[in-house]
């Protein structure tokens, strides 16, 4: 049965509530800052994305990204370690992307920093990834204060 993506992303109600304040020591979840989405296809994308935190929904939007380019979303949701969930979708994809952004996924050498999510659009969701990185390795990333 083909769903439509809307319909998805509405039934899991999700909600975002991340940030970054400083450093902290702590394995029940990270400090998430921006999301970057990265465009490297030849036309506009258009993005769905909803972003949980510990299962409640604190952002959702679609956004739309030019060609070989990108676009900040700054972080409004709270600076308290948490485990996230970004889901999204990518145009002319039904599929529905998962990304799970948890202490586990935080490279060795941010351990403990403030994150960003790093959204790399390719060829649809399916080829598409999610990385994070501190803040401090990128001009335009940003932490909540």
């Amino acid at each position: 049965m083909d769903t439509p993506r809307r319909h998805i992303l509405a039934g899991l109600g999700i909600t975002l509530i991340g940030g970054c304040v400083g450093e902290f020591r702590s394995d029940s979840g990270i400090q998430l800052g921006s999301l970057r989405v990265a465009n490297r296809l030849e036309e506009t994308q258009t993005v769905d994305l909803v972003l949980e935190r510990d299962e409640s929904r604190v952002y959702h939007d679609m956004v739309e990204v030019d060609s070989d380019d990108h676009l900040w979303i700054d972080p409004d949701w709270s600076s308290e370690p948490a485990e996230y969930e970004l889901y999204y979708t990518v145009s002319g994809s039904d599929e529905v992307s998962i990304a799970q952004l948890t202490s586990s996924t935080v490279p060795s050498n941010s351990k403990g920093e403030c994150v960003f999510a790093d959204i790399l659009i390719s060829e649809g969701s399916l080829e598409s990834m999610v990385s994070l990185s501190s803040v401090n390795e990128v001009e335009g990333a940003e932490c909540n204060s």
